[in-house]
Protein backbone atom coordinates (compact mmCIF):
# COMPACT_ATOMS: atom_id res chain seq x y z
CA UNK A 1 0.00 0.00 0.00
CA UNK A 2 1.07 3.71 -0.95
CA UNK A 3 1.11 5.90 1.82
CA UNK A 4 -1.60 8.34 -0.20
CA UNK A 5 -4.29 5.66 -0.04
CA UNK A 6 -7.42 6.79 0.69
CA UNK A 7 -9.43 4.45 2.85
CA UNK A 8 -12.55 3.71 1.57
CA UNK A 9 -15.78 5.14 2.32
CA UNK A 10 -18.62 2.96 3.53
CA UNK A 11 -21.16 3.91 0.80
CA UNK A 12 -25.22 4.71 1.59
CA UNK A 13 -27.77 2.49 1.75
CA UNK A 14 -30.17 2.62 -1.58
CA UNK A 15 -33.39 4.85 -0.82
CA UNK A 16 -35.48 1.82 -1.80
CA UNK A 17 -33.55 -0.55 0.46
CA UNK A 18 -34.17 1.83 3.49
CA UNK A 19 -38.07 2.08 2.35
CA UNK A 20 -37.99 -1.80 2.16
CA UNK A 21 -36.56 -1.79 5.61
CA UNK A 22 -38.55 0.40 6.95
CA UNK A 23 -41.87 -0.99 5.65
CA UNK A 24 -41.03 -4.75 7.28
CA UNK A 25 -40.06 -3.00 10.79
CA UNK A 26 -43.77 -1.41 10.08
CA UNK A 27 -45.20 -4.73 9.20
CA UNK A 28 -43.61 -6.82 11.91
CA UNK A 29 -45.08 -4.03 14.78
CA UNK A 30 -48.61 -4.40 13.22
CA UNK A 31 -48.46 -8.36 13.67
CA UNK A 32 -46.71 -7.67 17.16
CA UNK A 33 -49.63 -5.55 18.40
CA UNK A 34 -51.78 -7.50 17.00
CA UNK A 35 -50.97 -10.77 18.38
CA UNK A 36 -51.00 -9.27 22.13
CA UNK A 37 -54.36 -7.40 21.11
CA UNK A 38 -55.68 -10.62 20.04
CA UNK A 39 -54.10 -12.62 23.19
CA UNK A 40 -55.52 -10.14 25.78
CA UNK A 41 -58.91 -10.16 23.94
CA UNK A 42 -59.14 -14.16 24.79
CA UNK A 43 -57.62 -14.15 28.23
CA UNK A 44 -60.33 -11.16 29.13
CA UNK A 45 -63.28 -12.99 27.71
CA UNK A 46 -62.67 -16.41 29.71
CA UNK A 47 -61.30 -14.62 32.52
CA UNK A 48 -65.21 -14.21 34.19
CA UNK A 49 -65.93 -15.43 37.07
CA UNK A 50 -67.62 -18.90 37.20
CA UNK A 51 -70.41 -18.69 40.05
CA UNK A 52 -72.16 -22.11 41.06
CA UNK A 53 -75.50 -21.92 40.68
CA UNK A 54 -78.34 -20.51 43.03
CA UNK A 55 -81.15 -22.39 44.14
CA UNK A 56 -83.47 -19.48 44.01
CA UNK A 57 -85.00 -20.27 47.64
CA UNK A 58 -81.57 -19.36 48.63
CA UNK A 59 -81.79 -15.63 47.37
CA UNK A 60 -82.14 -13.16 49.82
CA UNK A 61 -83.40 -9.57 49.68
CA UNK A 62 -82.30 -7.27 46.31
CA UNK A 63 -81.09 -10.18 44.68
CA UNK A 64 -81.30 -10.26 40.97
CA UNK A 65 -81.27 -13.75 39.74
CA UNK A 66 -80.56 -14.74 36.10
CA UNK A 67 -81.19 -17.63 34.08
CA UNK A 68 -77.80 -18.98 32.16
CA UNK A 69 -77.77 -20.92 28.85
CA UNK A 70 -78.13 -24.06 30.45
CA UNK A 71 -80.80 -23.39 32.54
CA UNK A 72 -79.17 -22.72 35.92
CA UNK A 73 -79.78 -19.55 38.20
CA UNK A 74 -77.23 -16.65 38.85
CA UNK A 75 -76.60 -13.78 40.82
CA UNK A 76 -76.59 -11.03 38.69
CA UNK A 77 -73.09 -8.67 40.11
CA UNK A 78 -73.54 -6.25 42.64
CA UNK A 79 -73.43 -2.74 41.13
CA UNK A 80 -73.05 0.52 43.42
CA UNK A 81 -76.64 2.27 44.03
CA UNK A 82 -77.18 5.60 45.64
CA UNK A 83 -80.90 5.96 46.79
CA UNK A 84 -82.15 9.42 48.19
CA UNK A 85 -85.99 8.97 49.83
CA UNK A 86 -87.50 12.34 51.36
CA UNK A 87 -90.79 11.41 53.45
CA UNK A 88 -92.90 14.15 54.06
CA UNK A 89 -96.33 13.08 55.28
CA UNK A 90 -98.47 10.47 53.62
CA UNK A 91 -95.69 11.01 50.03
CA UNK A 92 -92.42 9.38 49.72
CA UNK A 93 -90.28 10.24 47.17
CA UNK A 94 -87.23 8.83 46.20
CA UNK A 95 -84.04 9.17 43.59
CA UNK A 96 -81.93 6.16 42.22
Amino acid sequence: MSEHAVPARPRAPRPWVEELLRRLLAAFALAVSLALSGALIAGARDARAQEPSVDPSDARSGTLLLRDRSGGTLTAPVLSTDVRIRVSGMVARAEV
